[in-house]
């Protein structure tokens, strides 16, 4: 339900301004990342899965709180 809604956003954002802009995108890809750990479980995941993901939100994360700054 989480991604829809992000999908949503993403398409009405698109219409309105005809361009996509970054934090839609890397949102759209954390939710989506986080419902799928969710649904698996993180404790029926390995250490080597759990930590790969971490860098990964971490790394969309980035962008989001410091890509302002420039």
């Amino acid at each position: 339900m989480l991604v829809m809604v992000e999908v949503v956003q993403l398409v009405i954002s698109y219409l309105r301004e005809r361009q996509v802009t970054l934090d839609f995108m890397v949102e759209l890809g954390i939710v989506a990342t986080l419902r799928e750990i969710v649904l698996r479980g993180v404790t029926d995941l390995p250490w080597q899965q759990v930590s790969a993901l971490t860098v990964f939100v971490l790394a969309l994360g980035a962008p989001l709180r410091f890509g302002d700054l420039l």
